[in-house]
């Protein structure tokens, strides 16, 4: 049984779990940013919305939640292993997102995907987000999460 919850995973936990599950992400991190680096990065700045088979982390969402002025939200990392993908895992996990967000007044969630990631552009997609930006290879999505006219 999946248990969706907010929890602070340490870099050590975050490394092992990027790592043992680069093959999700395209293109892959190997070459493109150091994994020791990031994974301290994501643990010291990020809130992480985590999904647990047991005590197997099987999904995390890494976002950064440190613009309270401009009052959006930035997804850094999102994935779901192998073999919980298409069982409502990422929804579930955004959904934490996003009622966090509006708790803490965000309006906004962005994230960053490669144009060639197709798949994961037509899940994003699918959950609501939308083009925002285009540069070079990189996608900006973003997802309206809050009201803007409230103070």
């Amino acid at each position: 049984m999946i248990k969706y919850n907010i929890t602070q995973l340490s870099a050590p936990d975050i490394y092992d779990y990027l790592k043992n599950n680069e093959n999700l992400f395209v293109p892959p991190f190997s070459g493109r940013l150091d994994l020791k680096s990031y994974s301290k990065k994501l643990h010291k700045y990020a809130v992480h919305f985590c999904a647990f088979d047991y005590n197997r982390l099987v999904g995390l969402i890494a976002c950064y939640f440190n613009d309270p002025t401009k009052k959006i939200a930035f997804i850094s990392s999102g994935s779901v292993v192998k073999e919980f993908q298409e069982m409502g895992v990422f929804s579930a996990l955004l959904s934490l997102v996003r009622s966090y967000g509006v708790l803490n007044q965000f309006n906004n969630l962005q994230l960053e995907v490669f144009s060639e990631n197709q798949n994961a552009i037509r899940i994003f997609q699918k959950l609501g987000f939308e083009d925002f930006d285009r540069k070079n290879q990189i996608i900006t999505m973003e997802l309206k999460i809050g009201d803007r006219g409230k103070c």
